[in-house]
C-alpha cells in the first residue's frame, strides 16, 4: 500500500514525542538543528520502548539465574553465534564514529570557512546552546544507524558479557555478585553508546574551533578517539579485583565521557569567546 502524507506524517510522530522531553538546544525544532539537518531532520530515532522491554527482559533472566544456574547454559550457548557476529557490530560502530566525526568537524568548520557563526552570535540564541545544538545536530544526522548499533548491543551482547563476567567471577565463588555485574555492564553497554556518539561529536567540535581546517581536524579527532577507545578498554585485558573491575566496566566508561563532554564544551566556549 503506498504510503500517503497523512500515513508518512504517523510515522513520525513518535519522534516528536522524545524531542520534547528534551532541551531546547537538542530539538530537532530547533532551528539551528534544523538548518543543520536539512532534509535529514525528519529521521526515525531509536525504539526506546522496545530497547527496554528487551532490557528488562534480559535483565529478569540474568537475575533469575541467581536461583536457576541452570539458565546460564542456554546463555553461554548463543556465544558462538555472537563472536560470528561481532565483526559486523564493531564495523556497524566505527562507521558510526566515524561519520559522526566527520559531520561534527565539517560543520564547525564551514561555520568558519562561510563567517555564519559571527551571525549567529548576535541572535538571542546564548553561545553554549549554538554550540551544543551544532553537536546535537551531528547526533540526530546519525541518529538510525545508532539504532542498528544499540540492537546489535542488545542481541549480541549479553552471551559474552556472561561469558567474561562468569569467567572472571564464578556464581559458584560470587553468588549474587556475578549477576550484578552482568546486569550492570549490559546496562553501561547501552547507555554509554549513544553518551560515546556525542562525545565524539563535542570532540570533533573543539577540535574543528581550534584548527578551523576540516581535514587536519579530522585526523586529529579519529587519533584522540582511537586512543581513547584503546585506553578505555586495554584494562579488561587485565586480571583484576573485584572494585577495579567495578572501576574498568561501569564506573569509567560513564565518566570518562561525561568528563570529555564538559572539558571540550569549555574549551570549545572559551575559543570562541576570546575573539
Amino acid at each position: 500500500m503506498a504510503i500517503t502524507t497523512h500515513n508518512r506524517d504517523t510515522l513520525f510522530s513518535k519522534p516528536t514525542i522524545l524531542d520534547d522531553n528534551l532541551p531546547s538546544w537538542a530539538r530537532r525544532s530547533n532551528p539551528i538543528i534544523r538548518r543543520q539537518l536539512g532534509v535529514f531532520w525528519r529521521v526515525f530515532t531509536p525504539e526506546l520502548d522496545t530497547i527496554a522491554r528487551l532490557l528488562t527482559i534480559q535483565v529478569a533472566v540474568i537475575l533469575s539465574t541467581i536461583y536457576f544456574p541452570a539458565l546460564l547454559t542456554p546463555i553461554l550457548m548463543l556465544t558462538l553465534a555472537s563472536f560470528m557476529l561481532l565483526p559486523v557490530a564493531f564495523y556497524m560502530y566505527a562507521q558510526l564514529i566515524i561519520n559522526v566525526i566527520n559531520d561534527s568537524v565539517t560543520v564547525i568548520t564551514k561555520e568558519f570557512s562561510n563567517d555564519t557563526l559571527t551571525l549567529l552570535r548576535v541572535t538571542p540564541i546564548s553561545l553554549r546552546e549554538i554550540v551544543l545544538s551544532k553537536v546535537a545536530a551531528s547526533f540526530w544526522r546519525r541518529m538510525e544507524p545508532l539504532d542498528n548499533v544499540l540492537s546489535m548491543a542488545l542481541y549480541l551482547g549479553t552471551p559474552l558479557l556472561v561469558l567474561v563476567q562468569i569467567l572472571s567471577f564464578p556464581p559458584d565463588e560470587y553468588p549474587v555478585t556475578s549477576q550484578l555485574m552482568i546486569v550492570a555492564t549490559l546496562i553501561v553497554s547501552i547507555v554509554r553508546l549513544p553518551l560515546e556518539m556525542f562525545m565524539v561529536a563535542m570532540l570533533g567540535t573543539v577540535i574543528g574551533t581550534a584548527t578551523r581546517v576540516r581535514t587536519p581536524a579530522i585526523i586529529a579527532t579519529g587519533v584522540i578517539v582511537f586512543f581513547y577507545f584503546l585506553l578505555i578498554n586495554l584494562p579488561r585485558l587485565l586480571e583484576l579485583s573485584l572494585p577495579l573491575q567495578i572501576l574498568v566496566d561501569i564506573i569509567l566508561p560513564i565518566a570518562v565521557p561525561l568528563v570529555l563532554i564538559w572539558l571540550s564544551l569549555r574549551g570549545t566556549l572559551y575559543l570562541l569567546q576570546r575573539e
